[in-house]
């Protein structure tokens, strides 16, 4: 086609008249505002593999999902089994997960859970034994339709009555049980040293080894070791507004440069906030310090110098705020400090110099 101009006007071309004609229209599954919650009843499985097994669960006669004592661990690759589930999510999101469990100790008291082709994760190792109780897993991101869960064999000697999924993160389940609001514990006890797997050994040195010798073999203690620098992350979640509790043991009479801590807002690897007790030559001294770390530049936002028993078990509270964080020792009198910056991150662990600390009873509850 050729255009015809007369005197000072000219025709605009057809494309661009058509293009302004034209509306697109793209279909978009945004997630709905509505709270969106999925509940499944174990018992009903699409199909169940030794040694799961439909039974009755509990004095009431309920069914549910069940692993015999001395049926074989999945962790440790005595037997495998596991517990299929089809179910619809009725709108895009993301769901949090929740398993009414029944453990019967320290070394049964876990579950793998996998949605979809997603990564198979543990759902479990808390502290809640021989009583029903409503169990946080992860978060999954699905999509408006058909969905697929996996249940499958990490310990023996243990029921799952029901799931929950919601994409309320203010709510918990409801109905029988007692509800877990923890969103994070680690005791490092148990056949399977607790959570200890889950954790990303950044650098340095980390086990887990019995607090008790052989008098109780599951009762343990994780040991981090440094000959430089030392750090433990745990990254699985983005954590702000919540309270954090650790339990610590560490030596305060060796060298000046000697340092151990507790880190939390953590972005990655050299980014975060953290509390931490450096040596000051003192058997029953340290100097604490709150300081954030970005990169190789670390600002000192508080520092004092605390009574510190050498050998004794401490235990530290940490209260993080949006912009604030409050803490304290042996629940002494707390110390608040304001931040420039928002909080917000996962936890870890570190030492700093040729240091070896203990670590126990990491636990994350929401604020509230």
């Amino acid at each position: 086609m050729r255009l015809k101009i007369r005197g000072s006007k000219a025709i605009a071309p057809l494309a661009i008249i058509l293009a302004a004609c034209v509306y697109v229209t793209v279909a978009v599954d945004l997630p709905d505002a509505k709270p969106c919650n999925i509940t499944i009843d174990a018992s009903r499985a699409v199909s169940v593999e030794w040694p799961f097994q439909v039974a009755i669960v509990d004095t009431d006669g309920f069914r549910g999902l069940w692993i015999d004592q001395g049926a074989g661990q999945g962790w440790r690759g005595v037997a495998g089994g596991k517990a299929t589930y089809s179910f619809w999510a009725p709108s895009t999101g993301e769901y949090r997960l929740w398993v009414l469990a029944y453990w019967n100790d320290a070394c049964t008291n876990a579950i793998f859970a996998q949605v979809d082709d997603m990564q198979r994760v543990i759902v479990g190792n808390d502290p809640v034994f021989r009583e029903w109780h409503w169990v946080r897993g992860p978060k999954a991101s699905l999509s408006k339709g058909q969905h697929t869960l996996v249940l499958s064999n990490h310990s023996n000697f243990l029921g799952v009555k029901e799931i929950f999924l919601t994409t309320d993160e203010s709510i918990g389940p409801t109905g029988p049980g007692r509800t877990t609001f923890e969103l994070f514990y680690d005791d490092f006890n148990g056949c399977d040293n607790g959570n200890f797997v889950r954790w990303k050994q950044a650098c340095g040195k980390w086990r887990v080894e019995s607090a008790h010798g052989d008098e109780n073999p599951n009762q343990k203690t994780l040991i981090g070791e440094s000959d430089g620098s030392a750090l433990l992350i745990f990254d699985e979640e983005r954590w702000s507004d919540v309270l954090l509790n650790v339990s610590i043991r560490w030596d305060t009479s060796g060298l000046p440069d000697l340092a151990t801590g507790i880190c939390f807002g953590l972005e990655n690897e050299n980014e975060y906030c953290q509390l931490r007790w450096r040596s000051i030559g003192s058997k029953d001294k340290t100097q604490m310090e709150l300081v954030r770390r970005k990169g190789k530049k670390t600002e000192v936002l508080w520092h004092g110098v605390i009574p510190w028993g050498r050998g004794d078990w401490h235990e530290i509270a940490i209260d993080i705020r949006e912009r604030a964080v409050r803490f304290q020792v042996d629940g002494r009198e707390p110390v608040e400090v304001l931040t420039e910056e928002p909080i917000t991150g996962g936890i870890g662990l570190s030492l700093e110099g040729k240091a070896e600390s203990q670590f126990d009873n990491v636990r994350v509850r929401a604020n509230g």
